[in-house]
């Protein structure tokens, strides 16, 4: 592989380092912007006062330290290159309304500002040209004979963002893209050697599915235009949101399977509640062959691991049991390779709560292979004796007694409208303990339900969840699909983190502290502390969009500070120890 990379790498440099004619224009390769620093300072003031207990002081006096800048005008910098993609420039471009007091406030940091050529200011080792309102920052002079014009290659990121970055790949030259991609080639040759311990299949597998993640890095690079990231401080609806951005050429492979992502459509938009503790979702129309060919490779890959683990494994006390496990494993995958190969994703969840604070859960998924799903299920109700005795073999290796969960499974407990329903509780021979967690999650009468028909799976857990699940299997069945998102996810972090906190009084660990825990709890969103994530289609790609309330920026700042003060309070008494040690010794 070395003999071709080397001189790929050394004619890509070449390239690279050739001048391009003075009349090409700069084309971003990876851009950074700032919302209007008025704005951006505004904001920074307000997330200061979200995270931190004390406001700081520097915000009021920011002003003061950017003289000369124009405070109405955004930030912005990059790598640029020229219309041939020869040359590589990094710039950068402040605005400015008085040039001369800006650059001469900078320059008190390092020994002031000296007088170059032509109008250029020098400061350390950045050189400064004003140009149109704006003072531009490059390692030379030549760089700064050419310059962007920020109002074009910021496309309205500045007004959007408070900070954002973008990768423009359609712009990326090629003679780095084939540095890239001969590297990554170099790089897989030497990791794709068979290991001592891994068997043929395994490696042909695993140099398949390196060759596949290859070709999809490769698409990537060809295929999309750019990538980007904007963060955003939302004051009037007391917010965070956080942009991720994919954008493919036009008429690409890429560009039509985001396109199909725009007419998502689901069987299960009725599942999907505002007042969810929990709610997620997905639609998605796979109709990409190689997409689908990597994500079997990997599951066939990772089948293979697992039987080898199988395979070398004490804990499994006869063959019997040896072969019982791998059957399991191999059908699973199979079911599993069938469930991708069908071409469309399906499925909702969502989580409410009662008003005890538990939880009730209900889910429903499009699966052409459900009647087998179900046989499978049943098939690992079956083999619950071999589960046991591999429970007991590693309980005893690790010293400790087994703690199989004791559970009642009823199979074929109910029949409604074509599904199956099977039942699944706790038996009161369930230990105390863990029956006060199950009830503090599920309710006083836990119990899970999965029922099963063609082409379609649905479960249910908590106290009470039956006739609800009958009546979202009718719904389900019976429903036009509806236009939704291709992927949506919506957390209530309040009460998740006040159960997850209430069980704590039930942990067996030394480093509970309940006084940490009672400090959280004071703490948790009054507003509910609400994040969603959510996927939308955008003209030639997707927005992946994560907002977060003010609420639960804050939560989460506290609860940093308080573990890396009880952090603190640790390594303290560590030290101590161990100076007290070193003066007994000494």
């Amino acid at each position: 592989m070395r003999q071709y990379v080397l001189p790929m790498l050394f004619s890509g440099l070449v390239g690279l380092t050739l001048c391009s004619p003075a009349a090409a224009q700069l084309k971003p390769i990876v851009l950074f912007s700032t919302s209007p620093m008025q704005e951006l300072l505004a904001d920074g003031e307000y997330v200061d006062e979200l995270v931190s207990e004390q406001k700081q002081a520097l915000w009021p006096q920011a002003p003061a330290f950017l003289q000369g800048i124009d405070l109405t005008k955004p930030i912005g910098g990059g790598i640029f290159t020229d219309a041939g993609g020869f040359a590589i420039k990094p710039i950068g471009f402040i605005p400015v309304s008085n040039f001369e007091q800006a650059v001469n406030r900078a320059g008190i940091f390092v020994g002031g500002a000296q007088d170059g050529t032509n109008g250029i200011k020098i400061v350390g080792p950045v050189h400064i040209k004003k140009q149109e309102g704006y003072a531009f920052l490059a390692q030379d002079e030549a760089t700064l004979s050419e310059l962007p014009t920020p109002e074009k290659v910021l496309g309205g990121f500045e007004q959007n963002y408070d900070l954002s970055l973008t990768v423009f790949l359609e712009n990326l030259p090629p003679q780095l893209k084939m540095i890239g991609l001969g590297m990554l080639r170099q790089s897989i040759d030497e990791s794709t050697k068979q290991l001592d311990d891994e068997s043929d299949e395994q490696f042909k597998l695993r140099k398949e599915m390196t060759q596949q993640q290859l070709d999809s890095m490769t698409k990537t690079l060809e295929q999309l235009e750019t990538i980007s990231i904007g963060i955003s401080i939302d004051q009037s609806n007391k917010q965070l949101m956080i942009d991720y951005m994919v954008k493919a050429l036009p008429g690409t492979d890429m560009a039509e399977m985001y396109g199909q992502m725009a007419t998502a459509k689901s069987r299960f938009s009725s599942m999907l509640h505002d007042d969810a503790v929990f709610s997620m979702n997905s639609a998605v129309e796979v109709n990409d062959p190689e997409q689908i060919e990597q994500t079997v490779l990997q599951i066939e890959s990772g089948r293979e691991e697992i039987l080898a683990e199988i395979e070398e494994s004490d804990k499994i006390q006869t063959d019997e049991d040896r072969q019982a496990f791998k059957e399991l494993v191999r059908e699973g995958s199979e079911l599993f390779i069938a469930f991708i190969k069908q071409g469309s994703t399906d499925f909702a969840v969502t989580t409410l709560q009662a008003s005890d604070k538990s939880f009730q859960t209900y889910g429903g998924v499009y699966c052409e292979e459900a009647r087998e799903v179900e046989a499978y299920v049943k098939k690992l109700v079956k083999m619950e004796p071999t589960f046991r005795r591999y429970a007991k073999a590693e309980a005893e290796e690790e010293g400790r007694e087994a703690d199989f969960p004791e559970i009642d499974v009823n199979l074929d407990s109910e029949t409604f409208s074509g599904a199956t329903i099977h039942e699944i509780s706790f038996p009161p021979s369930t230990k105390e303990k863990v029956r006060e967690v199950v009830q503090a999650l599920m309710g006083p009468d836990p119990k899970f339900y999965l029922a099963f028909a063609e082409n379609g799976i649905w479960f249910a857990s908590g106290s009470g969840v039956s006739d609800a699940l009958k009546s979202l299997i009718k719904t389900t069945q019976s429903d036009e699909m509806k236009e939704v998102s291709p992927f949506q996810l919506t957390v209530k972090t309040a009460p998740v983190a006040e159960r997850i906190l209430y069980l704590d009084q039930f942990s067996e660990e030394e480093d509970a502290d309940p006084e940490v825990t009672q400090k959280i709890m004071e703490q948790l969103p009054e507003d509910g502390g609400l994040v969603k994530i959510t996927t939308k289609p955008a003209e030639g790609g997707l927005l992946y969009r994560t907002t977060a309330s003010e609420e639960v920026v804050s939560f989460v700042a506290y609860v940093a500070r308080t573990i890396s003060e009880k952090m603190g309070e640790a390594m303290e008494e560590v030290g101590d120890e161990i100076e007290a040690d070193d003066f007994d010794n000494f």
